[in-house]
């Protein structure tokens, strides 16, 4: 808004004007900064589950932030760090998980996030950053897909582990120190007696999973270079994924393909539901499919046995 004083208004007015808008705004900084005084954090120990810190007195003169000044307070009472060392998860390694000596890694990302371990400032960066640099100096081990009968698909120990390997979820895991040392002992004794060892540098597909040309329905082969390459060729993944793979497939197939050109994906899921939970299921995924703008590319169908 712009407000037009007239040509009676002398330069000495403009500049107390001037001067009161910068006294006012300076003094409304200052009530800001006074009036955030306090911070509450979720805190499993605390009665009630809340920590409050009294940041006392603050001034803009100080030449801070205020989203500064309460990551210093945290900082000084412990409640957040920049980083974790092997030493603090073995020293809060839950009970639940010492047996095994596998922590699940969305349940470890859980714990820096709602209070249960210490704050990090960014906990996807620091764990995706310190879990290889720990691995490859051998002070945990990690340890992906794990097996029914026991064991794991793939271990990483005192080795590069690659950061694109780190996900956060249930089927991922830190292992303690003892255990990844037991298991790669025990996949050494295994293959001194036996060429299939009880950890192969990866991990299978199913055996009905294939790439297939669309054009000709057969498995796609290389010909030594005896027969002309065309110019472009379609290229089909298909094929069952275990269920324990779902995440890891997609976060590793779907960015390779995307670098070629015309990438299509479909899904079909199917479930068995009760009667009774059918309409409330149903109306989710609608809810979700709506919330994606994918109603009318994804369909729901219902089928009786």
């Amino acid at each position: 808004m712009t407000i037009y004083l007239g040509t009676d208004v002398q330069a000495a007015d403009l500049r107390g004007v001037k001067d009161s808008l910068d006294d006012a705004e300076d003094g409304l900084v200052e009530e800001v900064w006074a009036s955030y005084r306090f911070v509450v954090i979720a805190d499993s120990a605390e009665a009630d589950a809340l920590r409050v810190i009294d940041l006392g007195s603050g001034h803009a003169s100080s030449g801070e932030t205020l989203g500064g000044r309460i990551l210093a307070a945290l900082k000084s009472e412990s409640r957040l760090n920049d980083s974790v060392g092997a030493s603090y998860l073995e020293r809060n390694w839950p009970a639940v998980f010492k047996e095994s000596g596998a922590w699940p890694l969305a349940s470890l990302r859980k714990c820096f996030l709602d209070g249960s371990l210490t704050r990090l400032v960014d906990p996807d960066k620091v764990l995706r950053d310190k879990i290889p640099e720990l691995v490859g100096r051998g002070e945990v081990g990690f340890a992906a897909g794990e097996r029914p009968e026991g064991g794991f698909n793939r271990l990483w120990f005192n080795e590069t582990l690659p950061p694109e390997e780190i996900e956060f979820v249930y089927d991922a895991f830190v292992v303690r120190k003892d255990r990844a040392k037991a298991i790669r002992a025990s996949a050494m004794a295994s293959s001194a007696t036996s060429v299939q060892t009880t950890l192969p540098e990866a991990i299978p597909a199913p055996p009905e999973f294939n790439l297939a040309s669309p054009d000709s329905g057969r498995p796609a082969t290389i010909d030594g270079g005896a027969s002309a390459v065309p110019a472009k060729t379609l290229l089909r993944v298909k094929g069952a994924v275990p269920p324990e793979l779902w995440n890891r497939f997609g976060s590793k197939i779907i960015p390779k393909l995307r670098s070629a050109e015309q990438l299509q994906a479909r899904v079909e899921l199917t479930v068995e539901v009760e009667g009774a939970a059918l309409p409330s299921l149903e109306t989710e995924i609608q809810q979700i499919l709506s919330d994606l703008d994918l109603i009318g590319k994804v369909v729901v169908e219902k089928g009786y046995q």
